[in-house]
Order: C-alpha cells, then sequence, then structure tokens
C-alpha cells in the first residue's frame, strides 16, 4: 500500500471522535484547554498497519504537556479508530484561522436556497 495524507476534512472527522472519546475521560476544563486547543492537523497511513498523526499547538508550553499528559491517550484512541499503529508527532505552530465572512459564506443557511446565494438582494428604497 502507497501511504495515503488524508484531507483535512478526513482529518476532522477523526479527530471529532477522538474527540468525543476523550471527552469521556477528561474533565470539561481540561478538555477544553489541553484538548481543544491542540488539534489533529495531519494524518498519514503510511502502510497497511501504521499512521502518523501530527498535534499542532500554538505554542512550545502546550506541546510539551500535551505530549507529557496526553501522549498515550491520542496513541490508543487514534490507533482505535483509525485500526493502525499510530504515531503521535507534535508541531508547534499556528492554526489557518477563517474570518467571520468566509465562515458567513462558507455556511450559508439551510434554508437559503442556492440560487439566492449567488443574487443580490432587490434594493428599494424608504417611501
Amino acid at each position: 500500500m502507497e501511504s495515503k495524507i488524508l484531507s483535512p476534512e478526513e482529518v476532522s472527522r477523526v479527530w471529532q471522535q477522538c474527540c468525543a472519546q476523550l471527552k469521556t475521560e477528561l474533565s470539561s476544563a481540561v478538555f477544553n484547554t489541553w484538548i481543544v486547543a491542540n488539534p489533529l492537523t495531519s494524518l498519514e497511513y503510511i502502510d497497511t498497519q501504521h499512521a502518523q498523526a501530527t498535534i499542532t499547538s500554538p505554542t512550545a508550553f502546550h506541546s510539551t504537556n500535551v505530549k507529557k499528559n496526553f501522549h498515550s491517550k491520542f496513541i490508543q484512541s487514534l490507533s482505535d479508530l483509525t485500526k493502525h499503529q499510530v504515531e503521535v508527532v507534535y508541531f508547534i505552530g499556528s492554526l489557518p484561522t477563517v474570518s467571520k465572512e468566509e465562515k458567513r459564506i462558507h455556511a450559508p443557511d439551510k434554508n437559503q436556497t442556492f440560487n439566492s446565494l449567488l443574487t443580490r438582494p432587490e434594493y428599494s428604497p424608504s417611501p
């Protein structure tokens, strides 16, 4: 098997499942401080048995603490979810951010039709 790097959407789905598992094992404060702030940002299937996961932290302080306190939990959870032996590596850097305008554009109201997204609202002056 050739190595396969998962798309950001696939990584997000795996991370959501991992978080659901970890949330049951950790206090809310610990989960929100250490897990949410240090997400899975990359997952590559190396071969049929092995995978490499990357956790990205905003600072070296976060990275050190996450590795020290949650490394084995990440390995266990990700290995269970992927059915691969997972190696977790840590990266220090910033996550891509999405502006409010980009969120609005990419997440239209469920009741909006596709055509209404392409047209401007009619202008009607006040009487």
